[in-house]
């Protein structure tokens, strides 16, 4: 059963005067929603070929295409599924704007430092650290820090030092 608002491939290439090849690319190129449907030929919006029927430049904004199992019209599957298309109008586009470029100062204002489970106040430190955070804890140069492992004022495990032992320094 068919869609109101969908046509197929022939009846869209009837209407629009050209080959059903050119449905397709059409549909590639994003020019013409397609709803591929397994099993079953593949449905175009019929609003989109109407568009382009009464000389539209062939900007059309179809929905946004989501992966999934579809069909090519004549039964195989693989491909995009067209998801249901969204309506873009400029007061929803100036609020997605908005709200992009909130997220990205909050990010651009966010501390910057380790992050997990043993960074910040209130998650467990860690008993061992690396080489730079270890040079960072003690305020020494590297040098400094080997001839304290070296003199047995600080605990080394592999590249890793134990943090009680550099804050002792």
């Amino acid at each position: 059963m068919r869609e109101p608002g969908w046509i197929t491939k022939a009846e869209a290439a009837q209407l629009l005067g050209v080959e059903q090849r050119t449905i397709e690319r059409r549909a590639r190129a994003g020019r013409i929603d397609a709803r591929a449907r397994p099993g079953f030929p593949t449905l175009y919006r019929q609003a989109d070929v109407e568009i382009l029927l009464q000389g539209g430049s062939g900007e059309v904004r179809t929905g946004i295409l989501e992966p999934g199992r579809a069909g090519n019209g004549n039964g195989a599957a693989g491909g995009l599924v067209s998801a249901t298309p969204r309506e873009f109008s400029p007061q929803a586009n100036e609020d997605l704007i908005r709200q992009f470029f909130t997220t990205v100062v909050q990010a651009l204002h966010a501390p910057i430092g380790p992050t997990g489970p043993t960074a910040g106040p209130t998650g467990p430190t860690a008993a061992y650290v690396d080489k730079a955070e270890a040079l960072a804890i003690a305020g020494v140069s590297y040098g400094e820090l080997r001839a304290a492992v070296q003199a047995g004022e600080v605990k080394q495990r592999g590249r890793r030092y134990r943090r009680k032992d550099l804050e002792a320094l």
